[in-house]
């Protein structure tokens, strides 16, 4: 089982399709108030679910072997300082510690704060 995080994204999008094509199974972590249509048709798990709050995350990943972490919020606006945190930063580190038992964790964007990091970008 792989997890995808950012599913809904341009890239998280492509990434699902291409492990679908090699017949991987993939649960997609879905915010709330995501809109899902880019993954209509496609046959995955989706779970609905917050990157930031743990708890719900460790949950969405049992039982998986890999997970893509994909998440991320992009914003100038002024107040979104937090939001940008939590989502580009903390949860990353988080889902890399080794109690977390997922054998591979690969995240975008989070440059330098990981054991090992694939930087992906749009």
């Amino acid at each position: 089982m792989v997890v995808v995080t950012g599913a809904t994204g341009h890239i998280g999008n492509v990434l699902v399709r291409q492990l679908l094509s090699r017949g991987e199974k993939v649960r997609v972590v879905i915010p709330s108030a995501e809109d899902v249509t880019p993954l209509d048709g496609l046959k995955v798990e989706m779970v609905e679910g917050d990157v930031r709050k743990i708890d719900p995350l460790i949950q969405a990943v049992a039982g998986s072997d890999v997970v893509y972490y994909l998440a991320g919020i992009i914003s100038i606006l002024p107040g979104k300082g937090k939001l940008l945190y939590q989502v580009n930063i903390t949860t990353p580190l988080v889902v890399n510690q080794p109690w977390f038992s997922v054998r591979m964790v690969t995240t975008a964007g989070t440059s330098g704060c990981l054991p090992f990091h694939a930087y992906i970008s749009s």
